[in-house]
């Protein structure tokens, strides 16, 4: 069970990758890839246990590696989160046609999908960060997606606003390193509880 937590990131982002490469032969592979990525994924969180889960990818341990971390709370967040992508992934099969760069549309839903997975899976503080861009990027691209004006403003907007907080949120992540020594969630909060040079924050 536990190899099939990391499928929750690298499904959606492999399938973003692919779906440019299948429109070459039909651009409607495109929603068939799409679909059917978040079809799995929807699997995928159905099936995982109600008890914690940690993933060591690489096998490295904990806190050298990096964490992925599944609860009961992480499963219902999978289950609304995908059950939602694939809702959109099944309308945009009848709405995304009337735009041109069908094929960006979807690689840019997968890496959302795959941005917010990661999220909401992550233990550690660093890749919750990257994650956090992922989505954010993917989500800049999708509001001016439609091409017109008001898109375009609207993306621009969110993206100096959104840059602004990714600073902020990574100087307070460095701040939290400097002063614990650590980025891994588990560590962090047991470092917290004990006080010591970690007591400011």
């Amino acid at each position: 069970m536990n190899n099939l937590v990391p499928l929750l990131v690298a499904i959606p982002l492999g399938a973003g990758f692919l779906v440019p490469l299948v429109v070459r032969w039909h651009r409607r592979l495109a929603d068939l890839v799409c679909n059917l990525a978040c079809l799995g994924l929807v699997l995928i969180s159905l099936s995982l246990p109600g008890q914690e889960l940690i993933y060591h990818m690489g096998a490295w341990p904990t806190p050298n590696g990096i964490d992925l971390r599944v609860d009961r709370l992480t499963t219902l967040m999978l289950l609304v989160t995908n059950g939602l992508a694939l809702m959109v992934a099944f309308a945009s099969v009848a709405y995304i046609p009337r735009f041109t760069g069908q094929h960006q549309y979807y690689s840019l839903l997968l890496f959302l999908i795959a941005g917010t997975n990661g999220v909401v899976l992550t233990g550690d503080l660093f890749n919750l960060y990257v994650f956090m861009e992922i989505t954010a990027i993917a989500s800049y691209a999708l509001v001016a997606f439609a091409g017109d004006d008001e898109g375009f403003e609207a993306s621009f907007k969110y993206t100096v606003l959104g840059g602004l907080s990714s600073s902020v949120i990574l100087i307070g992540i460095s701040l939290v390193y400097g002063m614990t020594g650590t980025l891994n969630m588990a560590h962090l909060a047991s470092r917290l509880s004990e006080g010591g040079s970690a007591a400011p924050l």
